[in-house]
């Protein structure tokens, strides 16, 4: 019985990582190949740092030109993947479609013990630019880009490399 139990939720846990395979897999993974480089190579075009909640998550998600992504979670556990270039695309498109460079740079909420506390660096075009902003007062062009960079976080920690620091 518990072995039954366990295949179960071992392929539960697979067909999340597959439905959810932003990150790590394509929309169309017969025309678009992995890009594999070293993540430290570079600095990150993209920094998304999620804090607080009622678990005290404190995520931060470095993910870099060349698609390589490293996702650092409070526990001191790093993990590493490859993204795909057209999730890559998804991700500048998102980033455009919030108009995130003309965004002000902080969004304050009202202190609460359940609120999330969201950091996002951008740097594209020779500009960069850092939105801060709790779960209270999120404003309506961050909630889509949110949700992307949320899914990464959990492909990356799924199926991620994982690696001590």
């Amino acid at each position: 019985m518990s072995h039954h139990i366990l295949v179960t939720g071992c392929l539960a846990l697979l067909a999340a990582a597959l439905a959810f395979g932003g990150c790590l897999q394509s929309d169309n993974t017969t025309t678009v190949a992995p890009i594999v480089p070293p993540a430290e190579s570079g600095d990150p075009f993209i920094v998304y740092q999620r804090s607080g909640g009622l678990t005290g998550m404190d995520d931060r998600l470095c993910i870099y030109s060349g698609g390589g992504c490293e996702l650092y979670r409070k526990n001191g556990v790093k993990y590493t993947c490859p993204v795909f270039s057209l999730k890559l695309r998804r991700l500048e498109q998102s980033f455009e479609d919030a108009g995130f460079f003309s965004l002000p740079a902080e969004y304050p909420g009202s202190p609460q013990a359940n609120a999330v506390r969201y950091s996002i660096d951008y740097m594209a075009k020779g500009l960069k630019h850092r939105v801060t902003a709790c779960s209270d007062s999120l404003p309506d062009p961050l909630v889509p880009l949110v949700r992307e960079l949320d899914q990464c976080v959990l492909l990356v920690s799924i199926a991620g490399v994982r690696a001590q620091p």
